[in-house]
């Protein structure tokens, strides 16, 4: 009895030198490990790309998200809102050497396509979300997201990728010795959107400085003997 004692106090003292401390909150009664709440997807899917590199570093004009589907929230500037965080993270990850946001809602492509012309833009981003569902803190967030890239002069459709995302709210489990809690985000949406963003952007990166191949696939993690 006093080992299986003496392995739970040392399995529990290994497991908490093991986080980092600001993970953790102790009192005298228990101890509880905050978890950071992940993204749950897959991987996106490139229905269409292109064969050839562009012939110089393309300057890219991103409008601002159509909504086509219902939403339960009245949140009058959502498609601004979450334009601005994949606007920001192709921006920070400098996936195109001139990149510019309208801030104008279009509701017609070939208004979209004027924007960026006079712009002065190679490519436009026409993004849509395609489904979402806002559960807040308490519940499951779901988006699904179609981005369209389109050369300006041509009108010609050469990148389309859809994406989705969700993040799902777990209830505190008790593990006796501790329990688990999980963190979440103040805007769970906002880090799903920059979530895709992060996923979708590194082929059209490639593909914009002509790095070949644009498509790389990521090692396999080997597997460990016997397993």
């Amino acid at each position: 009895m006093k080992k299986i004692i003496s392995g739970i106090l040392f399995f529990l003292l290994f497991f908490l030198i093991s986080c980092t401390i600001k993970n953790l909150d102790i009192d005298y009664t228990n101890v509880t490990i905050h978890k950071k709440t992940p993204v749950r997807r897959g991987n996106p899917n490139y229905i269409i790309y292109p064969l050839t590199f562009p012939t110089n570093a393309p300057s890219a004009f991103i409008v601002p998200f159509r909504i086509i589907t219902t939403i339960q929230e009245n949140r009058g500037f959502l498609e601004i809102e979450l334009t601005k965080i994949l606007y920001h993270n192709w921006l920070k990850n400098l996936v195109f050497p001139k990149f510019i946001m309208s801030n104008i809602r279009v509701k017609k492509l070939d208004q979209a396509l004027s924007l960026a012309r006079k712009a002065k833009c190679d490519l436009l981003i026409y993004p849509t979300i395609t489904y979402c569902f806002f559960g807040g803190n308490t519940g499951k967030t779901y988006i699904a997201i179609k981005i369209d890239i389109y050369e300006t002069l041509k009108k010609r459709l050469i990148w389309s990728i859809i994406h989705a995302g969700e993040i799902t709210y777990q209830d505190e489990r008790d593990y006796i010795f501790w329990r688990t809690k999980q963190d979440m985000p103040i805007d769970p949406e906002a880090v799903i959107i920059n979530t895709l963003a992060q996923d979708i952007y590194p082929p059209i990166k490639r593909w914009a400085e002509k790095k070949s191949p644009i498509f790389i696939e990521k090692k396999k993690k080997r597997s460990k003997k016997g397993e």
